[in-house]
């Protein structure tokens, strides 16, 4: 096995004194005070205080494996306590507005999240346009999907629009019963409809997203 290099200066050792053996079936009751190197441990004598730099190679193979399990041992130690001071890492995936139900799916089941399916008349429908304004344009919103939801629109609009997304668009819309805009499915990662949300009711921000909270948990 290769040893990790670490050295930790432990002052006062961790470890009540063992006893230890080497190859040649000596044997010296110490304490282990610290890991010097990936060829080297610094003993105390329990007998005399005296401190000594011993080879590792030299230990029998039992004490030899102690020392292995130690350094496992102590780099968990160093590894947890650094992720506790440090917190959890923030998500670094930032969620956008898809027209495409294929990638809407396929991220959902990549990040095991539903999937916001929201049915829009982007440039005629008023209510749409103030549910965009005072809810998905808000970055509360916007944070509150990066880590729960991805988002799939499905516009219906007057304004000219590429031929397989208004097929698309109507396929999903038949498929899901869809009336009225704005019309919001939350689906589960695998396409399965958890609820959804009717038209706009004036909500704040907090209020939509408590609306998809209950749906989702």
């Amino acid at each position: 096995m290769v040893f990790i290099v670490l050295a930790w200066n432990m002052g006062v050792s961790e470890l009540h004194a063992r006893e230890w053996i080497n190859h040649d079936g000596q044997k010296l009751i110490a304490d282990l005070l610290e890991v010097v190197d990936a060829k080297t441990i610094k003993l105390r004598s329990a007998v005399n205080g005296r401190i000594y730099n011993y080879p590792i190679e030299n230990l029998s193979t039992d004490d030899q494996k102690f020392v292995r399990d130690y350094i496992q041992t102590k780099s968990q130690k160093a590894a947890t306590l650094l992720t506790e001071k440090s917190g959890p890492k923030p998500s670094k995936r930032r969620a956008k507005w898809t027209e495409d139900y294929k990638e809407a799916q396929n991220e959902a089941k990549e990040h095991d999240l539903p999937i916001l399916l929201l049915f829009t008349g982007s440039d005629w429908c008023g209510y749409c346009i103030r549910l965009e304004d005072a809810v998905f344009s808000e970055r509360d919103f916007e944070k509150f999907a990066d880590q729960n939801i991805v988002l799939m629109k499905a516009d219906f609009p007057r304004a000219k629009q590429k031929s397989a997304i208004k097929k698309q668009n109507a396929e999903l819309k038949k498929e899901f019963k869809a009336s009225g805009y704005p019309s919001v499915f939350i689906l589960s990662p695998k396409g399965k409809t958890l609820g959804r949300i009717h038209g706009y009711g004036g909500w704040s921000v907090e209020e939509y997203i408590d609306k998809i909270e209950k749906i989702i948990r």
